[in-house]
């Protein structure tokens, strides 16, 4: 392996290392502050109802619609589409291989739309 292929293969895996380690320590910062502003209420001689009802966070009941399915399926089948099309421009050797992955995954975002449509069907009967 040639340093320049050495140093693309550092690179490429050193990104989503580093995205994954800003993520994890971002979580812990967010954690890290409710953990302080919850001593701080104690140290301020709240009672447990107090702090509950101060820390308290509530989840938004979002029915969802379906739209993401629908959203990624053409994304994907669009993907699947256009590695067909790169594959029919690119020398014969690796075209069967680039074909079957093309087909592969037009078919994953065949299936997302399909599912976005059996779930709105199952809505309106509703």
């Amino acid at each position: 392996m040639d340093e320049t292929g050495a140093a693309a293969l550092v690179i490429s895996l050193s990104i989503p290392a580093t995205i994954i380690i800003i993520a994890i320590f971002a979580q812990y910062m967010k954690r890290k502050k409710h953990y302080d502003a919850m001593i701080k209420a104690i140290e301020l001689g709240k009672n447990a109802d107090e702090i509950k009802s101060l820390f308290a966070v509530e989840a938004k009941q979002v029915k969802g619609n379906g739209k993401g399915l629908i959203k990624s399926g053409i994304i994907v089948i669009g993907v699947g589409v256009g590695l067909a099309v790169m594959a029919i421009f690119l020398p014969s050797g690796a075209t069967p291989g680039m074909l079957s992955a093309s087909a592969l995954i037009t078919i994953l975002g065949i299936s997302l739309v399909v599912a976005y449509l059996i779930t709105r069907k199952k809505e309106k009967t509703e």
